[in-house]
């Protein structure tokens, strides 16, 4: 059974067709212009687009460009490009096999999305979390999220999301073998998929109507969705569904006891997966190949296709195992990464806190200057602006170090920050001008104190030293 999936929430702004149909040409033009960008805000946006166009060519490679994108988005605050970088991660994990990894970076990119209060790629976001629960067998999740995508796109009118939201529904109704629901939804897709003239899901609708069809032996009506599924596929070279149009026309025309007409399909579904390089498709077609010859006792073509079929499916275990050893190494790197990046962290917070401290140790150290200079003979101006400094750079400090709590406590929201701040500027601010008028005050007069001690002090002596 066949599904449409849906790898970002970026497809509504690069189709999959201009991905597939993408060129190195593109990738070096893109990172040309990444190279000259200054700009932040279009940097993450390059970068997400290298990621998104990587997916098709070096899943590591569109992995590490979308984590780029994130960080930078996330460190100028650009909201979008955290949302569809955390969706691009997501799709290299899903790609990879790696299903609980890409399910945790699609919950995150779905409340990212829900900040943004985008349905539409809210809704695309929320079926590939139901594409990625059908992946896992988790039928009857897929089918929840699978509904609210659905209800999404039905309430904004996104004819072009229905059409694949109902082939996917469709296709989890036929992993359940609940075959009259998964009929009634992929009639649904293949209406939509008409009006809008999309003839890529209607070849898709086609052959899924077929497979549904020959499951209810149905076997006329079964050839005759495939024969229509057939056309559609041939004129969009969608190989990888005629290929398995061509396996299900066999099988069922195997069901019909129509051993010519199986024989040709079974061998058509085999010929196009070789040359493509389909390797799924090649293993369930030379499997029914060797089952067809040993049913007819043709034991060298059945035993020709079984010996292939052990090869591939040997191939393909060595593959999944190979696939699962690099998901581990590339986890490893991305887990050394994010080491370096939460020691490089870790190295700022402590500087940070080493200057804060520093400030603070300065400041008993300006009102200490403050009150020596007070009982020097100096001028009046210095004594002030010296109290006045030392008040300042005091109350400075605290909001220094009231903001982080602050910004904490209030979400990040600007809104919230600048409320608090005002309030408390409100109750400081006065605070602030009567202790620094107090303090200048007492060392302005400690001065004028200290300068008439001298001056008297100057007189008594000059009175000693006059002879009576």
């Amino acid at each position: 059974m066949k599904r449409l999936f849906i790898i970002s929430f970026t497809l509504l702004a690069f189709s999959i067709a201009q991905a597939q149909n993408g060129t190195q040409d593109s990738i070096r033009v893109n990172f040309e212009r990444l190279a000259k960008e200054k700009e932040d805000t279009s940097r993450a946006k390059l970068l997400y687009i290298l990621s998104f166009y990587y997916q098709f060519y070096n899943l590591d490679s569109s992995l590490k460009l979308a984590r780029s994108a994130y960080d930078l988005s996330d460190r100028i605050n650009f909201e979008k490009g955290r949302a569809r970088s955390l969706g691009l991660m997501a799709g290299a994990y899903n790609r990879m096999g790696n299903y609980n990894k890409a399910l945790e970076y699609y919950f995150q990119g779905l409340k990212a999305l829900e900040k943004l209060k985008d349905p539409e790629d809210i809704c695309m976001a929320t079926l590939n979390i139901a594409l990625l629960y059908s992946s896992k067998k988790e039928t009857d999740k897929a089918l929840e999220y699978a509904y609210r995508s659905d209800s999404i796109a039905r309430l904004f009118n996104f004819q072009r999301m229905i059409a694949y939201i109902k082939l996917d529904i469709g296709n989890m109704y036929t992993d359940q073998d609940r075959l009259d629901s998964a009929l009634f939804y992929t009639r649904l897709a293949l209406d939509s998929a008409i009006a809008q003239k999309n003839e890529l899901i209607t070849g898709t609708a086609f052959n899924n109507l077929g497979n549904i069809f020959s499951k209810q032996g149905l076997y006329p009506l079964a050839i005759e969705n495939y024969s229509k599924a057939k056309s559609y596929l041939e004129s969009n070279q969608d190989y990888n569904n005629l290929a398995e149009c061509y396996l299900g026309m066999a099988k069922t025309f195997g069901k019909m006891l129509q051993w010519d007409s199986s024989k040709l399909y079974g061998m058509k579904a085999y010929r196009l997966a070789s040359d493509n390089g389909f390797l799924q498709q090649r293993i369930y077609a030379s499997q029914f190949l060797t089952e067809l010859f040993k049913q007819h006792n043709i034991i060298d073509s059945a035993f020709a296709y079984q010996q292939t079929y052990l090869a591939l499916k040997d191939s393909f275990d060595n593959s999944e195992k190979l696939r699962e050893l690099h998901n581990l190494t590339m986890n490893e790197e991305l887990r050394q990464e994010d080491l370096a990046k939460e020691k490089k962290e870790l190295e700022k917070e402590r500087k940070l806190k080493l200057q804060l401290l520093l400030i603070g140790m300065l400041i008993p150290v300006f009102f200490l200057f403050s009150a020596f200079i007070s009982k020097k003979k100096v001028n009046k101006r210095m004594i002030e602006l010296s109290g006045i400094f030392s008040i300042i750079f005091l109350f400075e400090y605290i909001t220094l170090l009231i903001h982080p709590v602050v910004a904490a406590r209030s979400g990040h929201s600007p809104l919230i920050e600048i409320f608090i701040f005002v309030a408390l500027a409100a109750i400081l601010s006065p605070t602030h001008h009567k202790i620094q008028h107090w303090f200048v005050t007492r060392l302005t007069r400690r001065h004028h104190n200290t300068l008439e001690a001298a001056r008297a002090s100057k007189e008594e002596n000059n009175e000693l030293k006059t002879p009576s």
